[in-house]
């Protein structure tokens, strides 16, 4: 990332038709991104590209990779995570505060997507489209129905306060 960053290299706003979008991302076998614009139809898309990547995004990006130069990547299992400065500060990067709750949810979440076969937004339009939604619904209902023990024995555990003390 670094040496992104030390390059400055261009960040491309591209304004192309819609067909041209399908292609592109069909012919970088970018199955995520050619699903999710399978069940959009607008007449232009906004795409991306540095660097041999191509992206879609929904806001404004920087224009060169030199920008970013002030970032923290930090470990944290599985992965990493990038800490950029606040639009209020942004020549500071906060302390890292561990959320291991948050993250928890969200391990959990991507384990239930893998389970299920929903890995991103296009594979739901599929599921969707293809009128499996009903099944998926009552598989994520029983998912949550065996979470209720574990969180009933969390709450046990608890020490209640009486009302008003």
């Amino acid at each position: 990332m670094r040496k992104l960053v030390e390059k400055n290299v261009s960040i491309q706003r591209r304004k192309i038709s819609f067909g041209e979008a399908v292609k592109q991302f069909e012919e970088e076998q970018q199955q995520d991104k050619y699903n999710l614009l399978r069940f959009r139809n607008p007449p232009t898309i906004v795409t991306y590209f540095c660097d041999g990547f191509s992206d879609l995004a929904y806001g404004p990006l920087a224009d060169r990779t030199g920008i970013l130069s002030l970032f923290k990547l930090i470990p944290y299992e599985p992965g990493f995570v990038i800490q950029f400065p606040e639009r209020e500060n942004p020549g500071h990067i906060a302390p890292f505060k561990k959320q291991p709750h948050l993250f928890n949810i969200f391990k959990e979440h991507k384990e239930w997507g893998r389970i299920l076969g929903i890995r991103t937004v296009g594979d739901l339009n599929g599921t969707i489209a293809n009128r499996e939604i009903d099944e998926l619904i009552k598989i994520a209902e029983a998912f949550h129905e065996k979470k209720w023990p574990i969180l009933l024995t969390i709450l046990q555990k608890i020490p209640m306060q009486k009302s008003g003390s």
